[in-house]
C-alpha cells in the first residue's frame, strides 16, 4: 500500500499532502479482515505495492509477512547493540519487478536453446543506457568519464553508451532490450533505490550484470550492490543466498551470473575487470549459463498455463513454503 485512500487522508481538499494514521487502519482494515489476529498474522501475507522505502514504515512493522519490491525487512537480535548483525528475514521478501513485455516472458524463455544464451554473436561488448540525474554522481561520472574509463572499445568489441539525461528519456526509436540482447556486458550502477527494474531487464536479454560491489551494513560476506555499507544483497535480491528463512546456504547465488568490481577501486576499475572476463573464455561462458539457468526466474508467465513453468511466481511459492514450515505450528 503506498498513499492509496484506504491508507491515508488529505489534510484538506486544497492539500495534496498524505497523513498516516495506524490507529485507523489497524481500526478500519486490519482488525475487520476475517483471519486476522496476533496469532495469525504470521501466516497473513500482504503484498506491498511499494518498494521498502517506499511502503509506509508503521504498516510494514504491523504486518509481520510481506512481499516487496525490497529490500527485505529483517529481525535484529538487538538494533543497538555493538556487533550485531540481521539474523533472518522473517517473512518479508523482495520479489522481481513485474513486466509485461511478452519477449521476456518465461514462455518464450523457455524456447530459447542454451546456444542463444553462450553462443550468440553480440555486437557490442559492453551497452549502458541510463539517466543522469545530479544526485547519481557515479552515474553522472560514467557518462562525462566514458572515452576516459572504457574507450571506444572493450576486447577489440564496440562500446554501446547512451545518456538518457537528467528527466531519463527514452526516445520512441531506441529500444533498450534490443540492445541489451546484442551485448555482453551491462553496467547497473547505483540508482534511486536499492533495487532496480534494470538488473532484471538486462538478465532476462542475455547481457551480464556488471555492479560495483562494497562492503555492506550486515558484513557477515553479504555485499552491497548500491554504495557503501546499504542494501546487503540478501536483502534486496530476491531468493538470493543468505534469504531464506533459518538456512543460511539456500537460494540463489548471484556471482554465477554477476560480475563483480571493487567498488572501492570503482569506475577505474571496470574495464579491467570485463577484459579480464572475456580474456576467460571458460569463465564468459559460465557466467552466461549461470543466466540460462536462472532468467526465468525473474520474470512471470502471464499466460493460461502459468503453472507449468517454473517462473518468479513458483520461486516465490518456495520461499513462501519455506518460511512457514519454520513457524511453529
Amino acid at each position: 500500500p503506498h498513499k492509496s485512500h484506504c491508507l491515508c487522508h488529505h489534510v484538506n481538499m486544497q492539500s495534496t499532502r498524505c497523513v498516516f494514521d495506524i490507529a485507523w487502519v489497524r481500526e478500519h482494515i486490519l482488525e475487520g479482515l476475517q483471519y486476522w489476529n496476533e496469532t495469525s498474522k504470521h501466516r497473513h501475507l500482504f503484498a506491498l505495492g511499494a518498494d521498502y522505502y517506499q511502503a509506509i514504515a508503521p504498516f510494514r512493522r504491523a504486518v509481520p509477512f510481506t512481499l516487496s519490491l525490497g529490500p527485505a525487512d529483517g529481525c535484529r537480535p538487538n538494533r543497538h547493540s555493538a556487533g550485531k548483525h540481521w539474523t533472518e528475514l522473517c517473512g518479508s521478501f523482495s520479489i522481481p519487478y513485474v513486466s509485461t513485455d511478452a519477449s521476456i516472458q518465461p514462455k518464450i524463455l523457455d524456447t530459447l536453446n542454451k546456444r542463444w544464451w553462450t553462443e550468440r554473436r553480440r555486437s557490442y561488448a559492453m551497452a549502458a543506457l541510463f539517466g543522469t540525474p545530479h544526485h547519481l554522481a557515479i552515474r553522472v561520472e560514467f557518462m562525462r568519464d566514458n572515452m576516459t574509463l572504457f574507450g571506444e572499445s572493450i576486447g577489440g568489441m564496440p562500446n554501446y553508451v547512451y545518456d538518457l539525461g537528467e528527466k531519463r528519456t527514452v526516445q520512441a526509436d531506441l529500444d533498450p532490450m534490443s540492445i541489451y540482447r546484442d551485448s555482453l556486458f551491462c553496467p547497473i550502477l547505483q540508482g534511486d533505490e536499492c533495487a532496480q527494474k534494470r538488473f532484471f531487464d538486462v538478465i532476462l536479454s542475455g547481457c551480464i550484470p556488471v555492479v560495483l560491489s562494497f562492503e555492506s551494513d550486515e558484513g557477515d560476506g553479504w555485499p552491497s550492490w548500491m554504495n557503501h555499507k546499504r542494501c546487503s544483497t540478501r536483502r534486496v535480491y530476491p531468493w538470493s543466498r543468505g534469504s531464506f528463512f533459518n538456512d543460511r546456504l539456500a537460494g540463489l547465488d548471484y556471482s554465477s551470473f554477476v560480475v563483480q568490481v571493487n567498488g572501492t577501486c570503482g569506475l577505474p576499475c571496470m574495464k579491467p575487470t570485463l577484459q579480464d572476463v572475456m580474456a576467460d573464455e571458460k569463465r564468459l561462458q559460465s557466467l552466461q549459463e549461470g543466466l540460462y539457468n536462472n532468467a526465468k526466474l525473474f520474470t512471470y508467465e502471464l499466460g493460461f498455463k502459468s503453472s507449468t513453468i517454473p517462473d518468479a511466481f513458483a520461486a516465490t511459492m518456495v520461499g513462501i513454503r519455506h518460511y512457514l514450515s519454520a513457524l511453529p505450528s
